[in-house]
């Protein structure tokens, strides 16, 4: 079901929302330009948001990047995060990349501005025109909604023959539109996606980007510095969120985590070394385990006894290639 957006700033002045939101199923609404700075802030954004909110009228953001650098693009993300913070989205956040002289640098820039709003847990998208999309982002940058501007003769009507056709979800097909309650022309646009529907009924779902794995739970949340239970499998979480696989300590203990980020148990092969992982992952190391009636001995740094004669308290013991402790006195002692 195609919905009709509009997608403001403070260029349109002071808008009668009363009057728009007979009109439209929604507005992408700008937040600011440019750096995390305060007088980069949207002069409109406050206002419009509010009247969004207080009207039921369902909004999504964009911010327009001036970013010629990764630096920029981070504190851009950021500025975004500080104007929506506290506020719910129906639309998802739009990267805007048009400005001249950043061709070589948006596609970049739009990944690590991805990066830092999806982590924030909103869905994130980028909006160019038509010309730019085929010329500069060429494709690369699929793991995002497309918000494509394409006008044709731009009288303010959709003609469908100037469609973009680039598996864009929004399509603003007119940057001269009249509408009740707004002084000024107001840009166009069809989007035939629910985002609502789908934001809002967001699930718990693994997300890779390029700093690696992370959870994002249905609330837009994320477990940072510990553990959780998923589909039960337990993972370990970094400060920042994102899965860990391999050694880690926590607290006072070795954990492994295979490629797949999920905690081991039991035996493990690791660099043509065997270590043993007890039922919570806790590494044995400087203790003794048997098993099966056989007796193994997990030395300083969790290494298993093998091919070895090896002095443990006042007496020595032989370990074989299978790390089975040879037994010559009832305790396993040579004599």
């Amino acid at each position: 079901m195609e919905k009709l957006l509009i997608d403001v700033s403070e260029h349109n002045g002071k808008i009668d929302w009363e009057t728009v939101k007979n009109y439209i199923d929604g507005a992408i609404i700008r937040c600011g330009y440019g750096m995390d700075e305060t007088n980069q802030d949207d002069k409109q954004w406050k206002r419009n948001v509010a009247e969004c909110e207080r009207l039921g009228i369902p909004f999504g953001v964009y911010l327009y990047s001036y970013a010629t650098s990764k630096e920029k693009a981070k504190s851009e993300a950021q500025h975004v995060l500080r104007l929506i913070n506290g506020h719910t989205l129906s639309y998802p956040v739009y990267f805007d990349m048009e400005e001249p002289g950043t061709e070589n640098v948006s596609v970049e820039n739009a990944k690590i501005f991805g990066d830092i709003i999806e982590k924030a847990g909103y869905w994130c998208g980028i909006y160019c025109s038509k010309d730019w999309y085929k010329t500069v982002v060429k494709g690369q940058l699929k793991r995002f909604t497309l918000w494509i501007a394409e006008y044709g003769s731009n009288n303010g009507q959709m003609q469908d023959n100037y469609k973009p056709n680039l598996g864009e979800d929004i399509w603003q097909y007119s940057s001269v539109g009249k509408m009740q309650g707004i002084s000024e022309t107001v840009d166009l646009n069809v989007c035939y996606r629910n985002f609502p529907l789908e934001i809002n009924r967001m699930k718990e779902q693994w997300i890779k980007d390029e700093k690696g794995w992370w959870y994002r739970h249905g609330d837009g949340t994320y477990t940072k510095n510990n553990w959780e239970y998923i589909n039960k499998k337990w993972y370990y979480f970094d400060k920042n969120g994102y899965m860990v696989t391999g050694w880690k300590k926590v607290e006072e203990y070795w954990y492994y985590m295979d490629i797949s980020g999920a905690m081991q148990t039991g035996w493990i092969y690791v660099g043509e070394n065997w270590f043993y992982l007890n039922g919570s992952g806790q590494m044995y190391e400087n203790t003794w385990y048997k098993e099966e009636e056989q007796w193994y001995y997990l030395k300083a740094g969790g290494y298993m006894a093998r091919n070895e004669l090896l002095k443990i308290g006042n007496e020595k013991f032989a370990f074989l290639d299978s790390g089975r402790m040879v037994r010559t006195n009832a305790r396993g002692a040579l004599v």
